[in-house]
């Protein structure tokens, strides 16, 4: 991997909390899938329940707020890591649902 950065600056950029070797760890046990599903599952395994699940969960408590997060059912992710990287993306815009 390329380093461009040191471990804080990129922590600092990417707003994440975990050690560069986890990353690093979820993109190696990735490699057989392709691009846009390894990169899917890497924010899956470190970026999602480090920091996304946590910020909505301390911001609902904040607020008293019920939130659910009904997608993260295992069945529903293995299902979507299993579909064809072209059913995910619209072309060269990248969105979903086109």
């Amino acid at each position: 991997m390329i380093r461009v950065f040191s471990a804080n600056d990129a922590r600092a950029l990417g707003g994440c909390l975990l050690p560069l070797g986890e990353l690093e760890r979820a993109w190696a046990s990735s490699a057989e899938l392709p691009l846009q599903q390894r990169a899917m599952l890497v924010d899956l395994l470190t970026y999602l329940p480090e920091a996304i699940l946590v910020k909505v969960d301390r911001a609902a408590m904040a607020t008293s707020l019920e939130t659910r997060a009904p997608l993260l059912d295992h069945r529903v992710l293995e299902f979507a890591l299993q579909l064809p990287a072209h059913l995910g993306t619209c072309g060269r815009r990248g969105s979903p649902g086109c």
